[in-house]
């Protein structure tokens, strides 16, 4: 009769712990010599007009002024652009391409955070690519959205009200 020993469970433990803090030894040590400092940056040279080696800040709208105005919106990009009290030099967006071939923007892979689409579509988990422009032009990609003082001043609005800087 062929008996196999179990180590005990402490064993079991121990091994575990040991391979841990070797695999995290073994990310740090690789990490390090990836580590970038401020000298380094500032003192990279490049024609890249891209990187500001100015050493200007340059001040990026994330999600195209989202927080402000319904992320990824016409409506946020023309409140970066046109107030006086922004001073914005890029705009951060994401594009995704629907199911006939047009870019939308919109930063998650689904509808379902920043749209009525749930309503719309009567289904959860929609996705740009399953949807011709014309269905996501249906959409009020500001219903979700909160404003400072915690209100959501478009989410009542679906059709024809839906103002077009709203729309896809």
């Amino acid at each position: 009769m062929n008996k196999t020993k179990k180590l005990p469970r402490a064993v079991k433990a121990l091994i575990a712990v040991v391979c841990v803090i070797a695999v995290v030894a073994a990310t740090e040590i690789i990490a390090a010599g990836y580590r970038s400092d401020p000298a380094s940056v500032e003192s990279f040279n490049t024609s890249n007009p891209y990187i500001a080696a100015d050493g200007n800040t340059q001040i990026s709208a994330h999600r195209s002024g989202g927080g402000i105005m319904p992320e990824e919106t016409m409506m946020a990009f023309k409140n970066c652009a046109q107030n006086d009290d922004f001073s914005v030099d890029w705009f951060e967006f994401d594009l995704h391409i629907t199911k006939d071939d047009v870019l939308v923007l919109l930063h998650d892979d689904t509808l379902d955070r920043t749209s009525d689409s749930e309503t719309v579509f009567g289904e959860e988990d929609v996705r740009p690519e399953d949807k011709t422009y014309e269905e996501l032009r249906q959409l009020n990609m500001g219903a979700d959205f909160e404003n400072e003082s915690g209100e959501k001043p478009y989410a009542q609005l679906s059709g024809d009200e839906v103002p077009d800087d709203l729309k896809q």
